[in-house]
């Protein structure tokens, strides 16, 4: 499963949206995404989260760590992605 979390894929319009907004509509839309891949015994999802600043990538494996004991990530391939997907492995230590 690969998951676009830019945040022009997740909302209609972005007027009137503060970064914090934003970020908070792509944490959880990220946790919905995590949900579902459990729930359907998925064994690898690719987030992809962009370069920036670097602020979502950071927040999504902090979630990670805390919240997701049972999954191990890594940089996505960059051939495919760039420096800009997360590589996510539920289950499995990679």
């Amino acid at each position: 499963m690969e998951v676009d979390l830019h945040i022009h894929e997740l909302v209609d319009s972005q007027q009137g949206l503060e970064d914090r907004a934003k970020l908070a509509i792509q944490l959880a839309h990220f946790d919905r995404m995590m949900d579902i891949a459990k729930r359907e015994h998925l064994r690898r999802i690719v987030f992809i989260h962009g370069v920036g600043q670097g602020v979502l990538r950071h927040q999504i494996r902090t979630l990670l760590e805390q919240d997701h004991p049972d999954c191990s990530y890594r940089d996505a391939d960059p051939r495919q992605y760039g420096s800009g997907a997360t590589e996510v492995f539920i289950g499995r230590p990679q």
